[in-house]
């Protein structure tokens, strides 16, 4: 085996590759003490603690390589490449990282009363170790590891809470990168894969500059941890709680596995001061940060639901292919339906036969005025409010004629993945969910049985 303990690389460009094949080496040495690795991974947490607690050193929330950025990942990867090739044998280095596993695993079911401390060294390592290793699946074993990682550490006093986001982080986008062809991965993995968080998002709201958000609100396991990620996967899955929701996150997943441009990106401002999300056609959703994790959701869901619909029907976005008359017909009686159900909800129609309005017509008296506002306020159920004003967005200036069919099923479905069925806001959008399950449903579906990249994907149900 090539010797590598004399090579000590800068700090800053040290490959956590390195570390790993380091400490298993520092393993063996002690013929399988695993106290060697608690005591080195503690080590290094604890050097960087009191390194954060020193003034005179760099905060890490102002460094410059902190996570999940494209140029971030590509340079460790060509540091990995300089530093591992030409000092690690990868094949006494893959038994090595077996021998390791095997006794890590090993101590961790010999040893169930391990204190927090040691929980959070070994669970660690298990993550560098199952992210080293090519077997299918284990990408995700090494993610669940850093996420147990992480809520060890947030126990733990001794450990500083930035340092561990950082680098959790930082080693969760290296083998996600590292590993780019994957199969049989599940849809929210997919997604995950593909997922970056704006270098902005992290400074802003790392525990120490809390600007906008509580710092319950950011420990909280019910809302979205900015600093770890890690509760991404439990917002993506989530998001799929319906049969459509579930269809738009598919269509998404087989395009994150099929085109190297796609992207989530979760960042601090967008360029639309007023949007809480965008997507382009350069196949980039962004979804803005500074709103709450309920907010966050539909947003992202609101966004994903344009890129599928644009990947299925090929037609801007909108839920119908180009010269399919009786979908689009169809799809405006829809419209039609909505806006009756929300005067009816608001019980303000009076003597006036909504039903005999022309479209335009029904437009004008269900946004026109204060009646159906103000009737719908005084009911005071969830999500219905929420429902009106998206929908006056739709039909107000601010939005074309020719961007109707674009915008209503997405502002709509806003807060589908919020309700229960039965709801009073399920009751008002119930004539566009038929139409999704007579006119959508079963393109998504024939798109994504005859997708080259099905069989990678976990399809279930």
């Amino acid at each position: 085996m090539n010797k590598v303990s004399n090579y000590i690389p800068n700090l800053h460009i040290q490959s956590t590759s390195l570390k790993t094949f380091r400490i298993c080496r520092q393993l063996r040495e002690a013929n399988g003490d695993v106290a060697v690795v608690i005591e080195s991974i503690g080590k290094r947490f604890c050097k960087q603690s009191s390194d954060s607690s020193n003034t005179t050193q760099p905060k890490a929330k102002d460094r410059k390589d902190l996570l999940y950025t494209t140029e971030n990942i590509e340079k460790e990867h060509k540091v990995y490449s300089a530093a591992v090739h030409g000092r690690i044998n990868f094949e006494s280095a893959y038994e090595l990282y077996r021998y390791s596993l095997k006794l890590v695993l090993h101590y961790c079911q010999e040893n169930s009363a391990m204190s927090d401390y040691q929980r959070f060294c070994l669970h660690f390592f298990l993550g560098c170790l199952y992210s080293r290793l090519p077997e299918l699946g284990f990408a995700l074993v090494a993610a669940e590891n850093y996420a147990k990682a992480f809520t060890c550490a947030a126990k733990l006093q001794e450990l500083d809470s930035n340092a561990v986001s950082e680098c959790l982080c930082k080693h969760r986008a290296i083998f996600i990168f590292g590993n780019v062809r994957y199969y049989d991965v599940s849809i929210e993995d997919a997604l995950l894969f593909t997922t970056y968080v704006d270098r902005k998002v992290y400074q802003r709201f790392s525990p120490d500059s809390l600007e906008g958000l509580s710092d319950t609100k950011i420990r909280s396991n019910q809302d979205l941890s900015i600093c770890a990620l890690n509760d991404l996967p439990q917002l993506f899955t989530s998001i799929g709680c319906t049969k459509f929701s579930k269809l738009v996150l598919t269509v998404n997943a087989l395009d994150a596995l099929s085109h190297n441009r796609f992207k989530i990106l979760f960042v601090d401002e967008m360029t639309n001061k007023t949007s809480a999300g965008a997507y382009n056609h350069k196949n980039t959703v962004r979804v803005l940060v500074s709103q709450g994790r309920e907010k966050i959701r539909c947003a992202l869901f609101h966004e994903l639901m344009h890129k599928a619909m644009n990947r299925v029907f090929d037609h801007w976005c909108i839920p119908y292919y180009k010269n399919d008359v009786n979908a689009k017909k169809a799809y405006r009686e829809s419209m039609k339906h909505v806006l009756l159900n929300l005067i009816n909800f608001s019980g303000v129609s009076g003597d006036i036969d909504i039903n005999k309005l022309a479209f335009n017509e029904l437009v004008q008296f269900c946004f026109g005025t204060k009646l159906v506002i103000n009737g719908i306020k005084e009911k005071s159920y969830p999500y219905v409010l929420d429902l009106f004003k998206d929908l006056r967005i739709v039909f107000d200036e601010g939005y074309s004629v020719s961007e109707l069919d674009v915008e209503f099923i997405t502002n709509a479905l806003n807060y589908l993945i919020n309700v229960e069925n039965g709801s009073a806001y399920a009751r008002c959008v119930q004539p566009l969910l038929d139409y999704i399950d007579k006119f959508v449903i079963p393109p998504m579906e024939k798109y994504i049985n005859g997708h080259p990249s099905k069989n990678r994907l976990q399809l279930k149900g």
